[in-house]
C-alpha cells in the first residue's frame, strides 16, 4: 500500500550488497544511492502530511463536539495504516510528489543496470534489477487523479487473500511450550514488551540473554516465540491459543516468517504467501490490542540447504533469496506510528556479503550466537526505546 512504502522511509529500500565492499568508493552506487535518500526523504513527507492532515480534521471535529465525525475519522485513518486507502476528500498534491519521487526513483536503479552492465559489472547489475524488480512489487503506485478528480484506489498489497493462502490461515499449533506460556502469562502483571516469533526469539532466553540484561534491563519482557513456528501457527496461538489474552503490553517485538523459508529456496511458500502471513499476524495484533505497537523485525539472512557442512561463510550467492524478497514486501507495514519496521540482516553479514558461522553457527538453517543478538540489542535500542515513550 501506498502508505506502507511512504512510512518506511526512514528505512533504505532493500540494498545489494557488492561483492567486494572493501575497494574503493563506486560512483553508480553512490549516484543510486543519492535518488533512493531523496525518495526516502519525500515518502516521509508524503507519511507524515497525511497524518498531519488526520489530526487536523479530527481536531476541528472535536472543537465542535462531533463525535460521529470523530469516529469515521478514526476509522478511516485505520484503513490508511492497514490498506492505504484514503477519503476522497484527501489532498492530491502530496501523493502527486510522492508519485514523482517513485518514478524518479524507478528510472535511477533502470540506469545504474545499464551503467554497471557497460562497466562490466554483471554482479552489481543483477543486484540492483532484482532490487528493482523488488521495489516495484512491493510499492506500485497508480498515477494519483487529475486535479478535482476521484483520489487513486488503494494500492495492491502483492499478498494472496488469507483464503488462498497458507501462510495466512491459522494452523493448529498447541504445544507444550504454548500451553505454558499461557498459564505463565495469567501469572505475568503488567508488561512493557512482548516477544513473537520462532526459535530466533526463542533464544533471547539464551544466547540473547547477557545483550537483554544489558540493553533492556528496565524492560519488562514477556517471551511468547516457539521454536518451529510459522505465520499460520503464530495466528492459530493468537486466535484459537489466547496466547495474549492475559497480557496488556506497551509494544510487541515480531520476527516471523523464518520458519517459513525453505532450505531450498525452488520450495515451499513463496515470498508473496510468506509476507500475507506476516501481514496477517501484524494485523491480528493490532485487531486485538488496538493501543500496543508493533516492531516489525525483517527476516534474517539464512543459508540454502547445501551437502555436507556448511561453508564458512555462506557465501552471498548461497543465502536464501527469499528472506530479502519477504523483507521488500513487509516493509511496508510500517505506518511511521503504531508498525515500525526494522531491518539489520546486513549487519549480520561479512564484508563479502556471507553469513558467517560467528553469527550463526548452524548457517544453513536458523540460529543465533552471543555475538548476533548483541547486534540485534543495539540495532532495535533507540526505535523500541522511543515506542515505549510514545
Amino acid at each position: 500500500m501506498l502508505c506502507r512504502a511512504a512510512a518506511a522511509a526512514a528505512l533504505l529500500l532493500s540494498s545489494f550488497v557488492l561483492a567486494a565492499s572493501g575497494q574503493d568508493a563506486d560512483p553508480i552506487k553512490a549516484k543510486l544511492d543519492k535518488v533512493r535518500a531523496a525518495y526516502d526523504n519525500e515518502a516521509l513527507l508524503y507519511n507524515q502530511g497525511v497524518r498531519d492532515w488526520f489530526a487536523k480534521r479530527e481536531e476541528a471535529a472535536r472543537a465542535k463536539g462531533d463525535k460521529k465525525l470523530v469516529d469515521a475519522i478514526k476509522v478511516e485513518l485505520v484503513a490508511f495504516d492497514e490498506t492505504g486507502e484514503l477519503p476522497k476528500t484527501a489532498p492530491l498534491a502530496p501523493r502527486t510528489k510522492y508519485a514523482a519521487a517513485r518514478k524518479a526513483m524507478a528510472a535511477a536503479y533502470t540506469e545504474a543496470v545499464k551503467e554497471y552492465t557497460k562497466a562490466k559489472k554483471d554482479a552489481e547489475a543483477s543486484a540492483v534489477e532484482a532490487d528493482q524488480t523488488a521495489f516495484a512489487k512491493a510499492d506500485a503506485v497508480e498515477t494519483p487523479a487529475p486535479k478535482g478528480g476521484k483520489p487513486p484506489a488503494s494500492i495492491p498489497v502483492g499478498v494472496r487473500p488469507a483464503g488462498e493462502n497458507p501462510c495466512a490461515r491459522p494452523a493448529e499449533r498447541n504445544t507444550a511450550r504454548h500451553l505454558q506460556l499461557v498459564e505463565k502469562a495469567k501469572r505475568a502483571g503488567p508488561v512493557d514488551v512482548v516477544l513473537i516469533g520462532d526459535s530466533h526469539v526463542v533464544q533471547w532466553e539464551s544466547a540473547g540473554k547477557a545483550a537483554w540484561a544489558e540493553k533492556y534491563a528496565a524492560v519488562k519482557a514477556f517471551n511468547l516465540g516457539a521454536g518451529g513456528d510459522r505465520t499460520e501457527h503464530i495466528l492459530w496461538r493468537l486466535t484459537e491459543g489466547k496466547a495474549l489474552a492475559d497480557l496488556n503490553p506497551k509494544v510487541a517485538v515480531v520476527l516471523t516468517g523464518s520458519a517459513n523459508v525453505e532450505n531450498n529456496p525452488a520450495k515451499g511458500a513463496t515470498a508473496e504467501q510468506i509476507a500475507g502471513g506476516v501481514r496477517a499476524v501484524v494485523l491480528e495484533l493490532r485487531k486485538q490490542k488496538p493501543d500496543m505497537k508493533v516492531l516489525l523485525v525483517g527476516l534474517l539472512p539464512v543459508g540454502s540447504r547445501v551437502p555436507g557442512p556448511a561453508p564458512d561463510p555462506v557465501p552471498a550467492s548461497m543465502l536464501n533469496p527469499k528472506v530479502k524478497a519477504v523483507n521488500a514486501i513487509i516493509r511496508r507495514l510500517d505506518n511511521g506510528s503504531s508498525i515500525r519496521y526494522l531491518d539489520f540482516g546486513d549487519k549480520l553479514l561479512d564484508r563479502t556479503g556471507g553469513l558467517p558461522k560467528r553469527i550463526s553457527p548452524n548457517a544453513n538453517y536458523l540460529g543465533l550466537t552471543e555475538e548476533a543478538f548483541d547486534i540485534w540489542a543495539d540495532a532495535m535500542e533507540k526505535p523500541l526505546a522511543a515506542m515505549l515513550k510514545e
